[in-house]
């Protein structure tokens, strides 16, 4: 006999999902606040009176936010809890938000935006590990990849709004997502429980007990599932101090390193930047000194970006980690060849319809690839004891590589073409589908404790998870 919806919702995997919902909810104004960034910046250049550097130190200084947060993220995380940060953050990132809409000056507007980039690292950082936490393996994977969904979803509607003025049309649309926001918010801080683990963590064992009963609705599962965290919280390093004296927990992070530096060298964001640039250059030459973007390719971009998270989401649980991640790098590696193939030749006409598909095939592979990889695989194969220190440190050299790139790219260009881009992001791709394929796991269906288990009895990083196939 088929479920009812409510009957479905009562099962132990589904429980988790509404505070999942409601989590990623919260994510849509920061979305939403970065992509009418992108689109209002003529009106912010005419408002403020800015040049063409003071613009750089607009992205600029929202990166630097998110780097701040992230030296911040750990402590915070560890401290005060998954939820109390994961709330605090939210209520940041809305009133840093609203800040940037009413500045009056460069100097707020600037100290908004910088709030708002350690609003959304702690955010991110608390968000991610809080969903990995209360999930179970069955469905981990979908919940954790709806945050960049509803992300994605929020630029997507900040991309298309034509006016972000308190005098314009695209004002009222504003307002009505900071009312969503804030009443998802109050949700959270009624309904929201805290992680079962970190409470474990924490000393806080009947609290715990009683917050996996409410997830689960199973007393024995409950108690089965605390014992097994239990046994991961044993030890008295943590954090840094685990880093520096664990072997294993060391390499479980210089791989996750090594993935987010490849895949953003990889031209992530850079190509995205320059796709206006390649519709309209004709031939590949030296004469290109002026950075430009386009509204509908940028829009083509971001929804194309959208799409590929969505794919992520609907694949993770069902494919595994393993497989959409090497599929998604190969890829990748495939279009930025054919990207360094065409910048060699001397095809016009053609290479400008091929260019923009080689370009749309890579940022719905990277998209998948990232979901899959920052979203889901990072806070699974991470310790209990270093979660916090290692995911701030995927979310540090991420932001810290954003911003060389940002800054470099176009030197690049100036001095190598865009046939060394190519190239050097085409390098980068090829890495990192190696590393992808030699040694990511396939961790679905596995418990975040039988992986750590796994990791600290020295097994190796491909084997981390239950069924690998070689």
């Amino acid at each position: 006999m088929r479920k009812t919806i409510f009957q479905q919702l009562s099962d132990s995997s589904l429980r988790p999902l509404p505070f999942a919902v409601i989590v990623a909810v919260l994510s849509i104004i920061f979305g939403y606040s970065l992509g009418a960034l992108f689109v209002n910046l003529q009106y912010i250049t005419d408002f403020y009176i800015l040049g063409e550097s003071e613009i750089d130190v607009v992205f600029g200084t929202f990166i630097l936010g998110g780097i701040l947060g992230a030296f911040l993220g750990s402590g915070l995380c560890a401290g005060a809890g998954r939820r109390i940060t994961l709330i605090g953050s939210a209520a940041l990132g809305a009133g840093s938000s609203l800040a940037t809409v009413f500045s009056p000056s460069f100097s707020v507007y600037l100290c908004s935006l910088l709030v708002m980039g350690v609003a959304f690292s702690l955010y991110t950082l608390s968000s991610l590990i809080y969903i990995c936490e209360i999930t179970l393996p069955s469905n981990r994977g979908f919940c954790a990849c709806l945050l960049p969904v509803a992300f994605l979803l929020g630029v997507e509607i900040g991309i298309f709004t034509p006016d972000l003025r308190p005098s314009g049309e695209g004002f009222p649309l504003y307002l009505l997502l900071v009312m969503i926001h804030i009443l998802a918010l109050v949700i959270a801080i009624l309904k929201l429980p805290e992680s079962p683990r970190w409470l474990a963590l924490s000393g806080y064992y009947d609290a715990a007990l009683s917050v996996l009963f409410s997830l689960r609705n199973d007393m024995g599962i409950a108690a089965r599932e605390l014992a097994g965290v239990n046994e991961c919280c044993r030890g008295e390093e943590k954090g840094s101090e685990l880093f520096l004296q664990n072997t294993n927990f060391r390499k479980i992070v210089w791989l996750l390193l090594s993935l987010v530096l490849f895949i953003q060298l990889s031209g992530i964001v850079i190509l995205p930047y320059t796709f206006s640039d390649l519709m309209i250059k004709t031939s590949y030459s030296k004469d290109f000194y002026m950075f430009s973007y386009s509204y509908d390719l940028l829009k083509a971009s971001l929804t194309v970006a959208l799409f590929g998270a969505v794919t992520a989401m609907f694949t993770v649980d069902r494919c595994g980690r393993r497989i959409p991640m090497i599929i998604s790098a190969a890829v990748c590696a495939i279009t930025l060849f054919g990207l360094c193939l065409i910048s060699f030749s001397k095809i016009e006409i053609v290479s400008m319809a091929i260019i923009s598909i080689l370009i749309v095939m890579f940022i719905y592979s990277a998209s998948v690839f990232l979901c899959c990889f920052m979203a889901v695989l990072v806070c699974e194969v991470i310790p209990l004891r270093g979660r916090e220190f290692g995911m701030a440190m995927v979310l540090l050299v991420n932001y810290v590589t954003i911003l060389l790139c940002l800054q470099l790219f176009l030197s690049v260009i100036l001095t190598l073409d865009f046939k060394g881009l190519f190239f050097i992001e085409f390098i980068a791709a090829a890495v990192l589908c190696n590393i992808t394929y030699n040694f990511v796991p396939n961790t679905n269906d596995s418990s975040i404790e039988n992986i750590e288990n796994r990791l600290f009895a020295g097994r190796d990083l491909v084997n981390l998870g239950k069924g690998v196939k070689h």
